[in-house]
């Protein structure tokens, strides 16, 4: 069994309180062991009204192990389509492991929605591109922020849903499927994501923790 969980698209309303996923999730999770739970606030009335925001952003970290430190952060940059309706950013949580800790980051970007998802030529595509590259700079802003309040005195780690394609040529992969899940070059996409991961000042070389272990990009088709 796994100490911590880190879950994205678990989202919860306000406005729909029957039949909660959510609610229900965690109260597995409680009876699992899990006592130690993060999430975003749900929108209010105002958040409906005003920003058309009617969910929160689905993210949840449950443990095993105590917090010391737990927080949130909402991305500006609302998104397009229906993630513009989702509270979309970023939750963290300051895990207590051993005599060390852990800063836990878990977040949800734009995610990309044609009739051919795959088709990065398209001009929608670098729309929503352009929406995962701002909210990238304002979770890396909001890490950098919450390290240094901590007097960068603990590792970190970043999981999420980044919707950011690693494989290169992904229209040729949804041709040839399995035969090509072993190619090994990279999207632009995703190398400016490490990029950008490496700018933070600690530490001074960000690991693909999923590529190591895969010895490569897993397909998640």
């Amino acid at each position: 069994t796994y100490d911590v969980l880190a879950l994205q698209e678990v989202f919860s309303s306000p406005f729909f309180p029957i039949g909660c996923f959510q609610q229900q999730l965690l109260s597995v999770a409680q009876r699992c062991g899990y006592t130690y739970v993060v999430r975003s606030p749900r929108p209010s009335w105002r958040d409906l009204l005003g920003a058309k925001k009617w969910t929160d952003s689905g993210l949840l970290i449950l443990s095993r192990l105590p917090f010391l430190d737990q927080g949130f952060h909402t991305f500006r940059n609302a998104g397009s389509d229906v993630d513009s309706n989702a509270s979309k950013g970023v939750v963290y949580a300051k895990i207590q492991v051993g005599d060390s800790s852990l800063l836990l980051f878990n977040c949800h970007l734009q995610a990309t929605h044609t009739s051919n998802t795959r088709a990065s030529f398209l001009p929608a595509h670098q729309g929503y591109q352009s929406i995962r590259q701002a909210q990238l700079r304002e979770l890396c802003q909001f890490m950098h922020e919450t390290c240094h309040k901590h007097h960068n005195d603990s590792s970190w780690m970043l999981t999420g849903d980044f919707n950011i394609d690693a494989i290169a040529e992904p229209a040729v992969v949804d041709v040839l499927g399995p035969v090509y899940d072993d190619h090994n070059e990279e999207t632009e996409e995703y190398l400016q994501l490490m990029a950008e991961l490496n700018r933070l000042p600690f530490p001074s070389n960000v690991r693909d923790l999923l590529k190591e272990s895969y010895g490569g990009h897993p397909p998640t088709r």
